[in-house]
């Protein structure tokens, strides 16, 4: 049984997982920015967002044990959601039931705005579910795709 909880900062556990899963080799090219640089850098960044309303992290569970991460960043309008799950738990449809969970958090607790995220050009599984769950490529970059869903 898949599950996202709120993620709890004073749980070293927590903070180090998405610590690990941001730094694993076979994730980092499928973000746009390096990856932290420290655990302290991490943990830093972490604090700026945590306890503003702007982000929630998710910590994403399977059967109980900690599979990845996401979240959600309230940008006026829209909402803008991320994933990273660690490459143990690839290919699993571990990336869609969080996806759907994440679509389903937003329409019954945040309102009617739309959801935008950006994916990796190349990284065409992602692409490829994003699709099938509703989203919209509305530009493609050198390096990135741009992807709403309307709520």
């Amino acid at each position: 049984m898949m599950q996202l909880i709120p993620l709890d900062p004073n749980k070293e556990d927590q903070v180090a997982w998405m610590y690990e899963v941001r730094s694993h080799s076979q994730v980092v090219p499928f973000f746009f920015a390096p990856p932290p640089s420290s655990f302290q850098q991490h943990v830093q960044f972490l604090k700026k967002f945590i306890d503003s309303a702007e982000r929630e992290f998710f910590i994403i569970l399977m059967g109980g044990i900690k599979c990845g991460y996401c979240q959600i960043i309230h940008r006026g309008e829209e909402y803008e959601v991320g994933f990273a799950l660690h490459p143990d738990w690839w290919g699993m449809g571990i990336g869609e039931m969080s996806a759907k969970w994440l679509i389903n958090h937003i329409k019954d607790n945040c309102g009617r705005k739309d959801i935008v995220l950006y994916v990796k050009a190349g990284n065409n599984r992602a692409l490829s579910l994003y699709t099938k769950l509703g989203f919209s490529l509305e530009k493609q970059e050198e390096e990135r795709c741009f992807m709403r869903k309307k709520i």
